[in-house]
């Protein structure tokens, strides 16, 4: 919070700066044009001082009256005209207009001279105008980006804290059910019957414990793009029958999982990812849905899509993208009551990726969620 307070003092500093320096540019520049002009006017009065300067060279011989101020002249105005190009080209002009009994003579600036004058002015005024408002723009995506970045790293701050917690409780959960188990089997006489169990549930944690360890390194191969794949044609229905199968048979599962397929639906891809992905989804449904659990899954060959709806808790709209994101979990991990890690649905993400797959999340009616996937 005070980094984000002092960016924007620094960014408020620099926005001001930046204006009054526009804006002092801006009136420098008018005070230069004002200043332009009014040079230009000296020097036609500078002007019209060489000419009368050299009046005994313009003497006309037709006795043309040519009045410079209250003076009153006989000069040859084509030599006048010849004086001026010769000497200020085209910048500025000799002008004559009716005056008592003669010419009136006076020399002005040419429209080309003020035009360029006017439009060296507008370029400037244009540039720093322009200059200004490029620095502002880029200013502010500058200020969004660099809020963003300390949003997001103060997320995934979060998000590491959450999964080390996560983590060291997935790890410890297991390690302490083994050791009490090896414990009890060490100090304590027990039937046959009461070994096997205990034999048992230490093979569940062992198993929990791989699974862990499988699913941290399948994250870091696929993070840094490591990961083997063999592609074949895989058929999805019987894919999901053995992994349905394998769900159905363990001990401790409870509810029914329901597939709805037609015509075999195949697609080209890495038969473990696919499994990985697939036997995720279905854990993320035991793990958040009602006991007794209710998923169905279907298939659908013409649409290429397969489908999972549950009818657990469901996920709010604002968290569907969220939870594809590495170590993303619903809620603080210091009140979840769930086990999990946060690497799931991202494994799922990036699995189905590599088969140019895409998955999304919708509601199901009355409640629930149903995960979509489109190969």
């Amino acid at each position: 919070m005070k980094v984000k307070v002092l960016l924007i003092l620094v960014i408020l500093y620099l926005a001001g700066a930046f204006s009054w320096w526009t804006y002092s540019l801006l009136n420098l520049s008018r005070s230069d044009y004002i200043l332009a002009n009014e040079n230009m006017t000296l020097k036609a009065r500078w002007i019209e001082h060489e000419l009368m300067q050299k009046v005994p060279e313009f003497n006309a011989e037709d006795g043309s009256r040519i009045y410079f101020g209250k003076s009153i002249y006989t000069l040859d105005t084509s030599l006048m005209f010849e004086f001026i190009k010769d000497n200020y080209k085209n910048e500025y002009l000799l002008e004559f207009e009716p005056f008592l009994t003669g010419l009136k003579a006076r020399v002005t600036p040419s429209s080309t001279l003020i035009y360029n004058t006017f439009k060296e002015y507008q370029i400037r005024r244009r540039a720093y105008i322009s200059e200004s408002i490029f620095f502002i723009l880029l200013m502010i995506a500058g200020f969004f980006w660099i809020f963003a970045s300390i949003d997001k790293i103060i997320n995934l701050n979060i998000l590491q804290k959450n999964f080390m917690m996560a983590v060291t409780h997935e790890l410890k959960s297991p390690v302490a059910a083994l050791k009490l188990m090896i414990q009890t089997l060490k100090k304590r006489n027990l039937d046959e019957e009461k070994k096997k169990e205990l034999i048992i549930k230490a093979d569940n944690s062992t198993d929990r414990l791989a699974n862990l360890i499988d699913e941290l390194l399948l994250a870091i191969k696929v993070e840094h793009k490591e990961l083997k794949t063999v592609f074949d044609w895989v058929e999805l229905k019987k894919l999901i029958e053995e992994l349905v199968s394998e769900f159905s048979n363990h001990p401790n599962f409870k509810g029914e999982i329901t597939i709805e397929a037609g015509k075999e639906l195949k697609v080209w891809g890495d038969y473990l990812s696919l499994k990985t992905c697939f036997k995720n989804i279905i854990e993320n449904a035991i793990k958040y849905g009602d006991s007794p659990l209710e998923l169905k899954i279907t298939l659908d060959s013409y649409a290429r899509t397969l489908s999972f709806a549950d009818q657990g808790v469901g996920i709010p709209a604002g968290e569907r993208r969220k939870v594809f994101r590495q170590f993303y979990r619903i809620g603080d991990e210091s009140v979840r009551t769930t086990k999990g890690t946060g690497l799931g649905l991202y494994l799922v993400k990036n699995l189905l990726k590599v088969h140019k797959a895409k998955i999304g999340i919708l509601s199901n009616t009355p409640k629930g969620t149903i995960i979509k996937i489109k190969f």
